[in-house]
């Protein structure tokens, strides 16, 4: 028999919960790193650039240091909470398992991207001119997105908490997750689009290696693999969003708006040849309404036939499901016009269009015997299936 003085120690257990704003200033950095990634394209294809320090890698590397400083910050912060619970020496030893798995994405996502610095000095160095698809690059865009999707998975986990906690969270607080949500969500497609970009785009030739793809293949990779990613995070966000007490009303809306900034600020903007597509451009905020519309309206159906209050996340039916669905593939089918010009020139590089040829024109000119017989089908299949996938895996995880 067991006295009360004899019971055993409780064994450690670490829930370190890192504050929001470490994940959000991590995503701000990546959207940085991605923003100076996109001008960086252009700058090249202006100038004539055989250097290391260009504005746009002041850009890239300022998002960088702004991502490891926050990670270091997280890091701080759970050391604190740790050494809090844990008075004697082996507190350092239980540092590394107490950080949160979201945290050790983003740290491990720095580490690729704090190298690729040197190596993208050294690779200038030695063989001047790069094109996108270099292995400096490779590394910096593979250390960006598990940097993201880190922070991603971060800022989702705390406004989960949040949004089920019997405690009344003040209206600032929520609206910080809501928007550091749709950030994170924002720049983790940007990023991973991105990456299924630098391996379709056909400005992968440099001084010394010629890194461009197969153009066939990478036209269809890129028309399947874009709104395939579309499809299945805007169907996660869509889910979440209805499926949580921290509800965002127009959720796909936000997220397109925050890629319409990024795109329109580095891409469209940053070069005369493209700025007065702008008023154009803004257009692609349509189908993210329609969408958000179609959502909205399900849910104001089902609370006026409801009773009692309404919890989706309990209530959730098959037609709800079906609803979140639709709409990730709205915005999807419209990825060539908001990942403009990007999408247009993996066109160009199978079609090969005459120099001459503004890029908007051979838009035109796909637009009927290209796009909407072939390319719009096809992603409006490939967005459903990243939404079905999307879904079973919210099902199989109960995210």
């Amino acid at each position: 028999m067991k006295t009360s003085g004899s019971h055993p120690k409780t064994k450690y257990s670490s829930v370190i919960r890192i504050s929001p704003i470490i994940y959000f200033l991590i995503s701000i950095g990546v959207s940085l790193q991605i923003s100076g990634s996109n001008w960086d394209i252009v700058w090249h294809g202006v100038r004539n650039v055989e250097t290391f320090f260009t504005p746009p890698h002041s850009v890239i590397y300022s998002g960088v240091a702004l991502s490891i400083g926050s990670v270091i910050g997280g890091i701080i912060q759970a050391a604190f909470e740790v050494r809090q619970q844990k008075k004697d020496f082996t507190w350092f030893i239980l540092l590394p398992a107490s950080l949160p798995l979201s945290l050790k994405l983003a740290a491990i996502g720095c580490i690729l991207q704090l190298t690729a610095g040197p190596f993208d000095f050294l690779w200038h160095t030695q063989f001047g001119f790069d094109g996108l698809l270099s292995p400096p690059h490779s590394v910096l865009a593979a250390g960006m997105l598990i940097t993201a999707l880190g922070a991603l998975t971060g800022i989702y986990s705390r406004h989960s908490i949040s949004s089920r906690s019997t405690k009344v969270n003040s209206a600032p607080s929520s609206i910080f997750l809501n928007i550091s949500l749709v950030v994170g969500f924002a720049v983790f497609l940007m990023v991973a689009i991105g990456m299924v970009l630098m391996f379709t785009l056909p400005f992968s030739k440099g001084q010394y290696f010629d890194f461009n793809p197969n153009q066939l293949a990478a036209l269809v990779a890129a028309s399947v693999f874009i709104p395939f990613i579309l499809g299945t995070c805007l169907f996660i966000a869509a889910r979440i969003s209805i499926s949580t007490s921290y509800r965002i009303p127009f959720i796909l809306t936000s997220i397109v708006a925050v890629i319409m900034t990024i795109q329109s600020t580095t891409t469209i903007n940053s070069n005369s040849y493209f700025a007065w597509l702008f008023p154009l451009y803004l257009w692609n905020i349509i189908p993210a309404l329609i969408a958000d519309n179609l959502i909205f309206r399900n849910l104001q159906k089902k609370k006026a036939d409801s009773s009692s209050l309404y919890n989706l996340d309990k209530t959730m039916d098959d037609k709800a499901k079906k609803w979140c669905l639709l709409a990730s593939v709205v915005v999807s089918v419209f990825y060539i016009t908001l990942f403009f010009p990007w999408t247009i020139d993996v066109y160009g590089g199978y079609f090969e269009p005459p120099k001459i040829l503004r890029t908007e024109q051979f838009f035109v000119q796909l637009l009927i015997p290209i796009i909407l017989p072939f390319t719009v089908p096809v992603s409006i299949v490939s967005s459903l299936v990243g939404g079905l996938v999307a879904q079973r895996l919210v099902n199989t995880r109960k995210l």
